[in-house]
């Protein structure tokens, strides 16, 4: 382990346990130690599929069309589900810019992005400052 805190991504892979629960941080933490960062996170996310619910809106919204879809044909009320979701029609290039220019608006809206690149940028400026 490096002593002065330059051990590149592992550096700052103890960071990640600050998004979990206290009994996620200690085992997470613990398999840091024992198995590296690329493994531990492979069961971070192994973890968080099999056991965190969806909340993503739009996949919510399409899930529960398609039910009630399903149940309307078996019935034959001729009836037509769509989330609100579907019926929205973008232009390829307004999706396009809202992608390219949403993580910059997060680094000078969210005082905690901003916070987290300074403090990123701080510590990869000392790591090669120090090596």
């Amino acid at each position: 382990m490096d002593l002065d805190g330059c051990s590149g991504y592992n550096s700052f892979s103890p960071g990640t346990s600050v998004f979990f629960t206290f009994p996620f941080s200690l085992i997470f933490g613990f398999l840091l130690g024992l198995l590296g960062n690329l493994l531990t996170f492979s069961v971070m996310l192994t973890l968080s599929a099999l056991f965190v619910p969806e909340t993503f809106a739009p996949t919510l919204l399409r899930r529960k069309a398609k039910r009630l879809q399903k149940e309307a044909d078996a019935l034959g009320t001729g009836e037509v589900f769509i989330s609100k979701f579907d019926k929205i029609v973008k232009p390829r290039s307004e999706i396009i810019r809202v992608g390219m220019s949403r993580p910059f608006d997060m680094m000078f809206r969210e005082l905690i992005v901003a916070a987290l690149g300074i403090y990123g940028e701080s510590q990869e400026h000392h790591c090669r400052t120090f090596r």
